[in-house]
């Protein structure tokens, strides 16, 4: 690959929101609350538009970015380690490519796949929250990636970079949060080069019986539960998993965001469920220029690392 000019990115669009607000939402119910200073938890809350949506989940994560490692681990069984990284080796990078993740949060995706285009590589890590890239930053200098990694402050619906800077934008666990899914995938498809690829990680919906009402049943009960456990050992705000159980059955189950790839103009669209369906990674390809779409993919997948993924 040839040697290309450090990504830089373009001034901000807008001004910054204050971030240091949490405590309006954790003391007050916001827009329409008459000023009452009601006390609100997090999952009782929906946020009314999207600045305030960013406001809100920037502040949610703020208070989280200590523990966040810890409660994804434990929420996933573990098992948010091995989606990751068979996420990573879809992306199609190579040694010396460019990758952005999009929400990366405390930085486990950015590091899996600055382990795939190594020293020679660039991998930006971009997210709306200062406490958590800082916890990202302080994990990357104790990496091997850490002249190959770079962390900016950024909101996914306006990427700070021009057209075409990336070989992968990928996301991790983030598309749930952010307050314009259609808006987040196109400036995706911007930012990276025709040919390059748009990876998408997230929890979906099983669909085998059975483990489809268990997983049911962990989101509207199991959740709940925990979220109230871990809110007495202070590991995290009052009300957040129920904040995030309802925004993952809002999203676009896996079948229909594999649709969204292709209607947006991503090619070769191919949608993998790992561990049942539990999560799902879609993989699309920005069309080159001239070049004619193609159907969605659909037949048996191998595995690739991940006990039972298949692809829908």
């Amino acid at each position: 690959m040839k040697d290309r000019e450090p990504i830089k990115a373009l001034p901000p669009v807008c001004d910054p929101v204050n971030l240091a607000i949490p405590v309006r939402f954790l003391s007050r119910a916001g827009a329409g609350s008459g000023g009452r200073g009601e006390k609100v938890e997090f999952g009782e809350m929906k946020p009314k538009d999207a600045r305030q949506q960013e406001e809100y989940v920037r502040s949610l994560f703020a208070f989280l970015a200590s523990r966040y490692d810890f409660v994804s681990s434990a929420l996933s069984l573990t098992r948010t380690k091995h989606w990751r990284r068979f996420a990573a080796a879809k992306s199609g990078l190579k040694p010396g490519g460019h990758a952005l993740d999009v929400g990366c949060g405390t930085g486990l995706f950015t590091f899996e796949l600055a382990r795939i285009v190594g020293s020679t590589g660039r991998v930006v890590g971009l997210d709306s929250c200062p406490e958590m890239l800082a916890r990202a930053r302080e994990k990357c200098a104790r990496t091997p990636f850490r002249d190959a990694v770079e962390f900016l402050e950024g909101t996914a619906v306006e990427l700070p970079f021009p057209d075409g800077s990336f070989d992968c934008a990928a996301t991790a666990f983030t598309l749930h949060t952010v307050p314009d899914l259609e808006k987040t995938l196109s400036e995706m498809i911007r930012v990276v080069r025709p040919g390059g690829r748009v990876v998408n990680l997230e929890l979906a919906r099983p669909r085998i019986p059975g483990l489809k009402q268990v997983y049911s049943f962990y989101l509207g009960r199991v959740m709940p539960f925990t979220g109230r456990i871990l809110k007495r050992l202070r590991v995290g705000p009052p009300g957040f998993l129920e904040y995030f159980a309802r925004a993952l059955q809002e999203l676009p189950d896996q079948q229909e965001m594999q649709g969204l790839f292709s209607r947006l103009g991503l090619v070769d669209v191919r949608c993998y469920e790992l561990d049942g369906g539990i999560a799902a990674v879609q993989v699309g390809v920005k069309v080159e220029s001239g070049a004619r779409g193609r159907d969605q993919h659909c037949g048996a997948c191998n595995g690739a690392g991940v006990q039972g993924s298949k692809t829908i």
